[in-house]
């Protein structure tokens, strides 16, 4: 047996050893350890969420380094990390884990680091980050504040949706109409959707979208121009972390 090498018998690597009748959870042979009691690995689930884990070292058992999975060997002694990250359009991932310290299950940090004492066990979770998906359509007259369920005061909100805006253009003395339609996607609120001095202003209060029209008249290149918002149509309401 060679310095840093695992415990084995006739090439078989050994997982528990007793001495004297007593269970021993690491051994050293002249100064260099050499066994590391093995334990599990296993996932209670990660809903919405990627747990990645990385075995940093393994000072007893010299098992490989890197990432590992739920189901792998680990060891007495084994240096884990552990991190969660949200899925695609998910947010507020959450990192549980049993690290068998006699602690039982309890809420980690979302990048945690733990010397292995016994069986480990994991699970995540995270939640969507889309509120609504759709359309809601905000008219012109006296546009009524829209309730989105699941919205809270705490939150930070985004929305995608399309401004309209109704152009009448004075051209010495001939008036023309123009529909214009302006996108904002993923704006974060506060926000304004603007077409020249003329906005949609769109804000946040609790768990309703407000919405503000504001008008405005004055002259581009040498053309006499009034502006009326004359709509909001939102397609998606989303949290940002």
């Amino acid at each position: 047996m060679g310095d840093g090498m695992p415990l084995r018998v006739d090439n078989t690597e050994i997982t528990q050893l007793f001495v004297d009748g007593r269970e021993c959870k690491v051994l050293v042979v002249n100064g260099v350890p050499c066994f590391g009691k093995k334990y599990t690995l296993s996932s209670g689930g990660t809903a919405n969420s990627t747990v990645t884990i990385n075995r940093t070292s393994s000072p007893n058992q010299h098992a490989p380094t890197g990432n590992i999975a739920s189901g792998a060997a680990i060891y007495e002694g084994d240096v884990l990390q552990m991190s969660v990250t949200s899925n695609t359009d998910c947010v507020y991932a959450e990192l549980y884990a049993n690290i068998g310290d006699g602690c039982g299950e309890r809420k980690r940090a979302s990048d945690f680091t733990f010397t292995v004492c016994g069986d480990v066990s994991f699970r995540s979770t995270a939640r969507s980050a889309i509120l609504f998906e759709g359309e809601k359509v905000f008219g012109y007259i006296a546009p009524s504040p829209v309730s989105i369920p699941g919205m809270t005061a705490d939150m930070k909100i985004a929305i995608t949706g399309k401004g309209l805006f109704n152009e009448m253009i004075n051209t010495e003395g001939n008036v023309s109409n123009r529909r214009v339609t302006i996108d904002a996607v993923k704006a974060e609120l506060p926000t304004d959707i603007w077409d020249n001095g003329a906005s949609v202003e769109i804000t946040r209060n609790g768990d309703k979208l407000q919405v503000k029209y504001n008008i405005w008249q004055g002259a581009v290149k040498g053309k006499s121009m009034l502006i009326m918002p004359c709509g909001l149509i939102i397609t998606q309401v989303r949290i940002v972390e």
